[in-house]
Formats: C-alpha cells, sequence, structure tokens
C-alpha cells in the first residue's frame, strides 16, 4: 500500500520548490495540510508513519551532505585551495567559497564574470595569462601556470591555476601562493646576505 503514497509527496516536492513569494508559502502550507488529511483518511495511521519515515530519511540526508559540504569548505580553506567552472555556451562562471576569499569578493553580492577576471591579471603577466587560456581552450586537456592578481582593493596575489578543458565545460582549481612566495623570497633574500657575509670574512682573511 506504499506506492499510492508518491502522488502526495509529490505535491509537497512540488509545493515546495514554488516557496518564492508568501502566497506561494501559503499554498504550500495549504497543500501539505490537504496531502496529511489525504493520506490519513486514505492509509490511515500506517501511512503517517510512512510518511514520517520518508521524511526524517530525507531530512537525514540533507544533514549529512551539509557535513560534507561544510567539511570541503574548510579543506578549501585551510590548503587555501578554491575551485571554478565555466561554461563557454552560457558564459556561467561557477566559484567555490575559497575561490571567492582568494579574490576579495563576497559570494552573497558578486557574480564573477570573463571580464571581471580578465581585468584581474596583473599588467605585468596578463598578456602571458590570455595566451595560457587561448592555448588550452584551442588544446583542450589538462594545463598549470602561475600568474599574479591585482585585486579590485589593490592587494597583489600569486596564484596557481590548473585547468582542465571539456566539449562542454572548463574546470579549475586556484591555489593562493602568495605567503609561500614570500616565505620563499624571505629566505632567499636569507641566504643572499649569509653568502654574502661569508664571501666578506674569507676576503678579510
Amino acid at each position: 500500500c506504499a506506492l499510492p503514497i508518491y502522488p502526495v509527496i509529490g505535491v509537497f516536492g512540488v509545493a515546495a520548490s514554488r516557496r518564492d513569494s508568501v502566497s506561494d508559502l501559503f499554498q504550500y502550507v495549504w497543500m501539505a495540510f490537504g496531502g496529511v488529511i489525504v493520506l490519513t483518511i486514505t492509509f490511515g495511521s500506517a501511512g503517517i508513519l510512512y510518511l514520517r519515515r520518508q521524511i526524517l530519511a530525507q531530512h537525514s540526508l540533507q544533514q549529512e551532505l551539509m557535513v560534507v559540504t561544510r567539511d570541503i569548505e574548510l579543506a578549501e580553506e585551510v590548503a587555501g585551495v578554491g575551485y571554478w567552472s565555466y561554461e563557454p555556451r552560457t558564459e556561467i562562471i561557477v566559484w567555490s567559497r575559497e575561490t571567492y576569499r582568494i579574490y576579495g569578493e563576497d559570494p552573497e553580492t558578486f557574480t564573477p564574470t570573463r571580464d571581471f577576471l580578465h581585468s584581474t591579471y596583473h599588467e605585468d603577466d596578463r598578456e602571458r595569462v590570455v595566451a595560457e587560456m587561448i592555448k588550452n581552450s584551442e588544446v583542450g586537456g589538462s594545463g598549470s601556470f602561475e600568474y599574479r592578481l591585482r585585486l579590485r582593493n589593490g592587494a597583489v596575489k600569486t596564484v596557481h591555476v590548473g585547468i582542465r578543458t571539456e566539449e562542454q565545460r572548463v574546470f579549475g582549481v586556484v591555489t593562493d601562493m602568495t605567503v609561500r612566495k614570500a616565505a620563499q623570497q624571505a629566505l632567499a633574500e636569507r641566504e643572499r646576505h649569509l653568502a654574502d657575509a661569508l664571501d666578506a670574512s674569507q676576503a678579510a682573511v
């Protein structure tokens, strides 16, 4: 007797998908209430128990999905790695939360575009980055390169980008290398000073 319950659940789903206004919310509540009444009359307490189990199972899956999504966001934040995708046909660009952080933008108020991305390429790296992008789109497959970003707030960051071009979209991973690059430069500068000091001491002898 479980099979006829799916039209009722389907009604709930249709109503829930349309909760974009107050009137739709009232419609959803009314349809849900009516569905429960029909379910009770038709199947009695067994139908209600079945519906309750289905709702609890769906809620559990949603909770698990939320936990997994949060874990992925934390892993991105710790590693300083974000991901993005681009569909040439629709020109839709999708960023992960960490990608928004790397670019210094708010995911709640900002929508990335090709023109914006082009504007963030550092003026000394722009020509090379555009050439890399064109080559990857023509050849396809995977590629990676490093360049600098100049953000809207004036900050300069170094990023490493890995790209994979498929038939219908381009997928990429962006790694914030700014702190690592600064540490490498500081280490190189320290080694240079030590080498100069050693040369000076040997010359004095």
